[in-house]
């Protein structure tokens, strides 16, 4: 997989709003819609070294916890997304990925306005998700497809090219996949999920989720599941903790969106990501996150 995704959603592209959106946003699902935010109160080193099981013996290992509680409390509270599907692109049969990027962000936050408004969007945030391409590679080898994939630019643009020939198609697209009302029971990824698999005839899309790990000191929490066709969409994901293998004051750091560079997974069960929302509650999450001079 191309290094890409060392680029995407870096901290410094976000606005403050999308920042404490999105830690709400894991409050909200990780707890079932209520509860504290789990970054709202940042733990003490000493319940940090529990939770880690890492104790320090030297200035320099405390400052290593420190610096990895800075981040995911304070500076990297954000996650990305990715969807990977088998398609033929380019006369060639691959590995398609669609991953979320820091321009995905920014729409991001206007959508958030939108339905916080009752507004209808018709702009939603994925179409600005970059497209990848590796020929050659199965939807799950990640080793490969770190190593040859070609961009095409964002899905927007590939709707417009591969799959328009005119301005009457490149409407139609839009008008069916991009017109979302916000309300109760309406996901904001379910319109994606129906594009993909009927414009590409995919028999599945293989989703992830990635953030900095509030388990494991330096980890990165991974959520991934299958979704197919008709079937009903599993509420829950596998759950997995990367870049763990080593003792905790041994392990490099990595950004969540380094996750493909990961050659060690450890399952941890299963769990709800916190990319999973509805456009349903945004306005009470915006209620809850909303800060001094805000624009929302």
């Amino acid at each position: 997989m191309p290094r890409y995704m060392l680029h995407v959603n870096r901290r410094f592209l976000y606005t403050q709003e999308l920042n404490l959106y999105t830690a709400s946003i894991s409050s909200m699902i990780r707890n079932g819609g209520d509860g504290d935010d789990p970054y709202s109160v940042v733990p003490t080193l000493e319940q940090l070294y529990e939770r880690w099981r890492a104790y320090p013996r030297t200035p320099e290992e405390r400052q290593y916890v420190e610096q990895y509680r800075d981040r995911v409390y304070h500076n990297e509270t954000f996650f990305t997304e990715a969807m990977i599907f088998p398609m033929v692109l380019g006369g060639q049969m691959g590995a398609c990925t669609i991953v979320s990027t820091p321009r995905a962000a920014q729409v991001f936050t206007q959508n958030m306005r939108d339905a916080a408004q009752h507004n209808l969007i018709t702009f939603p945030y994925w179409t600005q998700w970059d497209v990848w391409h590796s020929p050659g590679c199965v939807a799950m080898n990640i080793y490969n497809a770190r190593r040859n994939g070609h961009s095409y630019g964002t899905l927007e643009h590939v709707m417009d090219t591969v799959f328009s020939s005119n301005a009457t198609e490149r409407q139609a697209w839009r008008e069916r996949y991009c017109m979302l009302m916000p309300g109760p029971g309406v996901q904001h990824k379910s319109y994606l999920r129906q594009l993909i698999f009927e414009k590409t005839h995919a028999p599945y899309i293989h989703e992830v989720c990635t953030g900095l790990s509030q388990a494991e000191l330096m980890g990165i929490d991974l959520y991934t599941r299958i979704t197919t066709p008709g079937a009903p969409i599993e509420r829950f994901h596998a759950y997995w903790i990367l870049n763990v293998s080593k003792p905790p004051f041994h392990r490099p750091y990595m950004q969540a969106a380094d996750w493909w560079n990961c050659l060690d997974w450890v399952s941890y069960g299963q769990s709800i990501p916190p990319g999973e929302w509805a456009l349903g509650p945004v306005r009470y999450v915006i209620d809850r996150t909303r800060a001094p001079g805000s624009m929302l």
